[in-house]
């Protein structure tokens, strides 16, 4: 398995708990395998869970990070509305930075589903996304120990990569999205039961796959940044759902 960035979080001071910088290493590009033949989902159940949360972001009800942000070579603004969720940065090393919602857990073995609208405005060397089951030990205001799965988007790709013990792994390789929306916002979806993790791309199937020893619960986020350095990037989410089953 590649390991395509580190976090610099640990034994970083953050301005709050749940956020904090990425550097990426340099790798090789991995070669993108094709898109699933079968783009219908085969597990529609999850259509009919109820929805227990919604963000439209008109205000910052659910404690997202907003304001200034500056850690290492990372400065930026996040930001709640007018309807969507901005997180605007200038990079000028290769960095990622999330934004956990810090009061919200889901869990794996009840089942759940999380998705978000997404648009990035570096195209092809962007990393935007998902970060799921998001576990987060820390002393006073350092982060000492991270564990999480990221659904990454970059460019027209995407992939699946979760984070232990300081090192980022690749559960899919970086695969060729369908076309992307003409109106710029993308629907990013999670679906997670038991061990399963299902992604989907504007509620069309990608793939599932099975994942041993998948973290029990988490937090979830939204994550924005970009393979590129010296770059002025921004991301913005909206209409975040969450549904679990009864």
């Amino acid at each position: 398995m590649i390991k395509p960035f580190r976090w610099l979080s640990v034994g970083v001071v953050c301005g709050i708990l749940i956020g904090c910088a990425t550097t990426v290493q340099p790798t090789a590009t991995p070669e993108p395998t094709t898109v699933p033949t079968a783009i219908n989902n085969p597990q529609e159940a999850w259509q009919q869970w109820p929805t227990v949360l919604t963000d439209s972001f008109r205000d910052n009800r659910h404690k997202w990070m907003v304001g200034p942000l500056q850690s290492g070579d990372l400065t930026g603004e996040f930001a709640i509305g007018p309807d969507l969720y901005q997180m605007e940065m200038d990079l000028n090393e290769i960095s990622i930075f999330p934004s956990l919602m810090p009061e919200y857990r889901v869990d794996r073995e009840k089942g759940f589903y999380v998705s978000v609208e997404a648009k990035s405005m570096v195209k092809l060397n962007s990393s935007y996304g998902l970060v799921f089951l998001s576990q987060r030990k820390n002393n006073a205001k350092i982060v000492i120990d991270i564990n999480e799965y990221y659904f990454e988007i970059t460019g027209n790709y995407y992939r699946l990569l979760y984070y232990e013990q300081n090192n980022w792994n690749e559960i899919i390789a970086s695969t060729n999205l369908p076309k992307k929306s003409e109106h710029g916002f993308d629907r990013l979806g999670v679906l997670v039961q038991g061990e399963t993790v299902t992604l989907l791309f504007n509620d069309t199937y990608l793939t599932d796959i099975e994942v041993d020893d998948l973290f029990k619960s988490g937090l979830f986020g939204l994550v924005c940044g970009a393979y590129q350095p010296k770059v002025s990037q921004i991301c913005e989410f909206d209409n975040l759902e969450v549904r679990m089953p009864e």
